[in-house]
């Protein structure tokens, strides 16, 4: 099963007008503010991610999971989730199924203060199978590793700190649910639950959810079963080094932060060069060879719109792509804006196309799909000529990401 946004969104909708019916109304709570430190901490965090790719591909993994989180700190969840409770070592774990999502609400009387993560130490690991060390992140509360063997087989283990300051919920979709099982990590009760999941090359996504001490773990991977479960049965609890996590968590984000300065100072350059470049490129196009580009454009996405499909020659669902022809049917507007454009021709290799054809014979074109209800309704249109005095032929189109 291919978990798709309208299926996040088909449950995520249920999910929360739960939530949302146990809080107290908005005038009953008195707006937070938090600290400049914070601010300034997420400011870092958000950056780091918009310009991390593996963190985009972390993502897309915890996706295919299925695995997300409902609700973040701050809420209690005692007098909402009393289908089925069991007692760890230190946290309080209640689950209920809500139509095909399978929640586990977290809380634990410790403060946080005295709460500590411990290090873990997979004794069983399969063959092939390696840590990508460009896949971990640590924060005071959460840390996450990424395991992958270089044929599609990847391991995620996420770690999340509960105390009485922070209880939340974890939930896991159980469409094309195949198998559920209980059984104990030591002396903590697990859940695995295997999915069938198209996006897998196995076919199978594979989910696994325990507490030990003070932490609640989330382990997924598109291995067996029998795999994740020698994996997870296999685990050594050691000491926390809180010195070593320290000094890799400032390691990390002091490169974060050089990754961010030079990037800053790339874009600082980029535009230094922008009016020089423009001219060289030829970017400064007349209304008539833009209009000229637009209906070569929209002659593209009629042709796309009216294709007859062949499944065998997709490399996505045949329904995603029938539903791309409706919503390209009922319309698409399109427009050139050289400024904004710029960047993506200084960041590809679309430059060395105008190097060696002279300037103005690429053109890209922002494409605007009003039905779209995705990704798929912002998109890019490349197209090219011999010469400047050429007719433009279609090259390349994508998402405008």
């Amino acid at each position: 099963m291919k978990l798709t946004d309208e299926l996040l969104y088909q449950y995520a909708g249920e999910a929360r007008d739960i939530w949302l019916s146990t809080l107290p109304q908005r005038d009953a709570v008195p707006e937070h503010r938090f600290s400049r430190r914070f601010e300034r901490k997420m400011n870092r965090l958000l950056r780091q991610q918009r310009r991390s790719p593996n963190m985009r591909r972390i993502m897309r993994y915890t996706r295919n999971a299925a695995i997300f989180v409902l609700v973040l700190t701050g809420v209690v969840f005692a007098g909402l989730m009393t289908v089925e409770a069991y007692r760890g070592a230190v946290i309080d774990v209640i689950t209920e199924k809500l139509s095909n999502i399978l929640t586990f609400a977290y809380s634990s009387p410790v403060s946080e203060k005295n709460t500590e993560f411990v290090d873990i130490e997979l004794h069983y690991m399969p063959e092939g199978m390696k840590e990508n060390e460009l896949g971990f992140f640590e924060m005071s509360t959460e840390r996450h590793r990424q395991f992958e063997n270089g044929e599609g087989g990847i391991m995620e283990l996420d770690e999340w700190l509960i105390s009485a300051d922070r209880d939340f919920s974890v939930g896991i979709v159980t469409e094309n649910k195949i198998a559920e099982e209980q059984f104990l990590i030591g002396s903590e009760q697990a859940t695995m639950i295997t999915r069938k999941d198209d996006t897998s090359p196995t076919g199978i996504g594979v989910s696994v959810m325990w507490t030990h001490g003070d932490v609640a773990y989330a382990f997924y991977t598109n291995l067996s079963t029998e795999e994740a479960k020698k994996i997870v049965l296999n685990i050594e609890y050691l000491p926390y080094d809180a010195e070593a996590a320290k000094a890799k968590r400032e390691a990390q984000e002091a490169e974060a932060q050089a990754a961010a300065d030079s990037f800053e100072r790339e874009a600082e350059l980029m535009e230094q060069q922008k009016p020089a470049l423009m001219e060289e490129w030829g970017l400064h196009f007349t209304e008539e060879e833009v209009n000229a580009a637009i209906a070569v454009a929209q002659q593209c996405y009629k042709e796309i719109a009216e294709a007859e499909l062949d499944p065998t020659m997709l490399t996505v669902d045949l329904s995603e792509m029938e539903q791309y022809q409706e919503w390209l049917k009922q319309g698409v507007d399109i427009k050139y804006d050289a400024d904004m454009i710029f960047s993506g021709i200084y960041n590809s290799s679309h430059k060395d196309f105008i190097k060696q054809h002279g300037p103005g014979t690429l053109i890209e074109l922002v494409v605007t799909i009003p039905a779209a209800t995705d990704y798929r309704g912002d998109r890019r249109i490349t197209l090219t000529r011999e010469n400047a005095q050429a007719e433009w032929t279609f090259l390349t189109e994508g998402p405008n990401i």
